[in-house]
């Protein structure tokens, strides 16, 4: 059973959020990334409740950031956390829900994936020793499993030598290297972006999960569907590199 806050809990039924405040929606989208989590861990005083709130807590800033300044217009020497907070009293407007999904569809998710792929880039251009296949294998385990390469500082962690992964896990990261690894050869930006973002939203365990579980849940959002719509979109999201044409995507609610 999830776990909302009486204000999550409004905001994911209503359509109409004008009766709350940027700072009541990124609260409400901080609690509800541990909404998923198993009942064992929920509660205001859990120890892994926090430690997945601090590690969410930049993306949300983030989310929140793009949500509150579209044009670009806050001071570069101001901290995106800054802007959010000095946002925190700004009442929502009608159609705040819609405009969150648009940011978060477009915006959010083209940074972050675009964050990945370089990661990955990096990973492969630091460590000669390794082949692709390798540093892909290392890549999806330290993108799924969160705070695992802060624990193993220097350590190769392909998914393939991780004896905690169960078998099935397995079968689905050796799917989704291969077509990393396609989408590499062939250099199809749309395989690689399809690949990197299931990693990121469909498997539990990383931060990126638990804001996608936040965001879909306040939107209302079927997960499934969720994936089915920016499959369909992302030739357009690639070529707009995540901005946001006037009218932008309509949700699917």
């Amino acid at each position: 059973m999830a776990y909302l806050t009486p204000v999550a809990m409004d905001l994911a039924r209503s359509e109409d959020w004008s009766n709350h405040t940027v700072g009541e929606l990124y609260d409400a989208l901080l609690e509800s990334t541990f909404s998923t989590l198993p009942d064992a861990v929920q509660g205001r005083m859990s120890e892994e409740m926090n430690a997945w709130k601090n590690a969410c807590k930049p993306n949300i800033d983030f989310l929140l950031y793009i949500y509150c300044d579209p044009f670009g217009i806050w001071p570069a020497e101001k901290s995106v956390e800054s802007c959010v907070q000095e946002h925190r009293s700004q009442r929502l407007i009608k159609s705040a829900k819609r405009n969150l999904f648009v940011f978060y569809f477009n915006v959010y998710l083209y940074k972050y994936i675009s964050i990945e792929i370089n990661r990955l880039e990096n990973i492969a251009a630091a460590n000669p020793g390794l082949t692709f296949e390798m540093a892909v294998r290392h890549f999806i385990t330290t993108l799924v499993y969160h705070g695992i390469a802060g624990q193993n500082p220097g350590a190769y962690l392909g998914y393939d030598r991780m004896d905690f992964i169960p078998a099935g896990r397995k079968q689905n990261f050796r799917s989704i290297e291969q077509d990393i690894c396609r989408a590499h050869g062939t250099t199809d930006k749309q395989l690689m972006f399809k690949s990197i973002f299931y990693l990121m939203t469909f498997f539990a365990g990383s931060e990126y999960r638990r804001v996608h579980d936040a965001v879909t849940t306040l939107l209302g959002v079927d997960m499934a569907n969720f994936r089915e719509l920016f499959y369909k979109n992302l030739p357009d999201i690639i070529a707009n590199e995540g901005g946001i044409k006037l009218g932008g995507i309509e949700p699917s609610f």
